[in-house]
């Protein structure tokens, strides 16, 4: 380039640029930045001499952001190995530590283990006699569920039900309907099976309680003819789920029949409705009879000992605080002050708990 042959100068420089670049070398590229741009300028190449000193300002961005990376790769392993050494220093401060701890361990656990013997000793002492006297509870509370389920047998099944309902079987048969006398007989067999077969169990399904109810009150329709109707209603409820003591509603029908549509001047109407308020299975068993005068002059002994049996019945069933069950009654309910309703409030208890 000293003696203005510019092209050969340029050749050279570029040809030492692609050399450091080809082995890599450490050689510096300034050098050779700085005279090729000198030599464009010289030749009047201003566009060229610009570039290529960009050229040089991006290569030595470009170096110092691999120094600047070398640098730090050499902190982060400088790093890396210094928390290492912390790491095994303090693993070797724990083990001591620990090794300490075990030992006052097993002293607390040898002490502990006396005191928790002293404690389990005393408390299976106490349990035991806990335990015998449950045991003694519970055999009174079942003797006392036995005596109230026979109760409640004999209040359901009745010679004067029995009686009355041979009479009139008796009397279809001697006035020749046959066929009205074999249907009263299949209800009436109904009847007694579900009284003998379902008392048996603590909880039956709410359909297998509506079948009952629809057969008892079809056999005293039979045996009451002309004087009233019924409607079962139960709402959204799965009765297949819907778990109900067995028999727990019949007596309150038998008052209803028997003794609110007596000597009624109009037909009476017999409800009985289920539905879900909350967690409590909501039973209202509603007439329109006589209302509160024909329960006490025609068998009030039966039903106040109907409803005496039916509390005892979900006291028992229902012991548990959370579980609360009641009767409500309400005489002479209607705006004339006839009618009787009785409504139940129990725990809704499903089929799949």
């Amino acid at each position: 380039m000293n003696n203005h042959q510019v092209d050969s100068a340029i050749y050279y420089f570029n040809a030492g640029l692609q050399f450091i670049k080809t082995h890599k070398g450490k050689q510096n590229k300034l050098f050779y930045y700085q005279n090729l741009q000198v030599a464009h300028a010289l030749k009047g190449d201003y566009e060229r001499a610009y570039f290529t000193l960009d050229s040089a300002y991006q290569d030595y961005k470009n170096s110092t952001k691999s120094i600047e990376n070398e640098r730090i790769n050499e902190i982060n392993t400088r790093y890396e190995t210094e928390k290492k050494d912390q790491a095994i220093k303090l693993l070797k401060t724990t083990n001591a530590f620990n090794h300490k701890i075990m030992v006052q361990q097993r002293w607390i656990f040898v002490i502990l283990f006396a005191l928790i013997f002293s404690i389990a000793f005393f408390i299976y002492y106490r349990n035991k006699q806990k335990l015998l006297k449950n045991i003694n509870q519970r055999i009174v509370a079942e003797n006392r569920q036995l005596i109230l389920e026979q109760k409640t047998r004999q209040n359901q099944l009745n010679p004067h039900f029995i009686y009355n309902a041979i009479a009139n079987l008796q009397g279809l048969i001697s006035s020749e309907q046959k066929a009205k006398a074999n249907q009263y007989l299949i209800l009436l067999s109904r009847q007694i099976r579900d009284i003998l077969e379902l008392n048996r169990e603590e909880y039956i399904s709410l359909d297998q309680e509506i079948k009952s109810l629809k057969n008892y009150i079809l056999l005293q329709q039979m045996r009451y003819q002309d004087v009233f109707d019924f409607e079962i209603e139960s709402g959204n409820l799965d009765v297949d789920d819907v778990m109900i003591p067995p028999m727990l509603i019949q007596p309150f029908v038998e008052n209803a029949i028997e003794h609110a549509f007596k000597n009624l001047n109009y037909r009476g109407q017999l409800q009985i409705l289920f539905n879900q308020e909350a967690d409590q299975l909501h039973i209202v068993i509603s007439d329109n009879g006589w209302g509160m005068q024909s329960y006490q002059k025609n068998n009030a002994h039966k039903t106040s000992l109907s409803q005496v049996i039916t509390k005892e019945r979900l006291e028992l069933l229902f012991n548990d605080p959370h579980q609360k069950a009641r009767i409500e009654i309400k005489p002479n309910y209607r705006e004339d002050k006839s009618g009787y309703r009785v409504e139940l409030y129990i725990p809704l208890v499903l089929y799949f708990n």
